[in-house]
């Protein structure tokens, strides 16, 4: 998928969405404009990744790849998301290597999103993170930018088959760094620190 097709594609998206959705966004000015960075949101919904692809590309100069787990790569919907270069990992096993190194491979070229509690979950809060963003964040030599959408659990609620017209709010925050070390699970958790403090501050 070209760059020019991937932005048109955005931009329907956010357009069509925006018709359903009172949707805003703050700190938008923390996403690098030319540079990869891995995105660690929290996952409530399944309109999380196409939210944040689609307005994540209006201030980047490169296509963001989500992370998808295996069993989604099936059919036409495997088909869209090889397109938009999705990764494909293993989350059952959160320290699956060539998981890993896809992603490490991914992230020389170009940014990509991720969602470290694993799946959609419909409980409140956030979950713990797997241990392997931790690994991710600490090789490879990018920025974490966390993330976090608050809203899209009451507009289509896990299961749930129609969008209702709420509010959501996008709210990306500043560039993370982490030093490298064995405490994997130490540095997951801190992302998840970052990612509930923007969902507190939408409050």
């Amino acid at each position: 998928m070209t760059l020019t097709f991937y932005r048109l594609l955005a931009w329907l998206t956010r357009a069509t969405l925006g018709r359903y959705l009172m949707i805003t966004t703050r700190g938008a000015e923390h996403i690098p404009a030319d540079a990869p960075f891995i995105l660690a949101s929290n996952h409530k919904s399944t309109l999380d990744p196409i939210l944040l692809v689609a307005y994540t590309i209006a201030k980047t100069q490169l296509p963001v790849a989500p992370a998808a787990t295996q069993g989604l790569f099936v059919g036409p919907l495997g088909w869209f998301l090889r397109g938009l270069g999705a990764v494909d990992i293993d989350r059952v096993n959160n320290r699956n290597i060539a998981s890993v190194r896809q992603l490490l491979r991914a992230l020389k070229q170009r940014p990509i999103l991720i969602f470290p509690e694993g799946g959609i979950h419909a409980e409140e809060g956030l979950r713990e993170a797997k241990e392997g963003v931790g690994f991710l964040a600490q090789h490879a030599a990018v920025p974490v930018i966390p993330v976090a959408v608050v809203g899209t659990d009451q507009s289509l609620p896990s299961g749930g088959r129609w969008i209702r017209r709420t509010r959501v709010t996008l709210i990306f925050g500043k560039p993370c760094t982490y030093e490298t070390s064995r405490d994997y699970q130490g540095t997951a958790d801190a992302i998840m620190k970052e990612i509930n403090q923007l969902c507190l501050a939408s409050d």
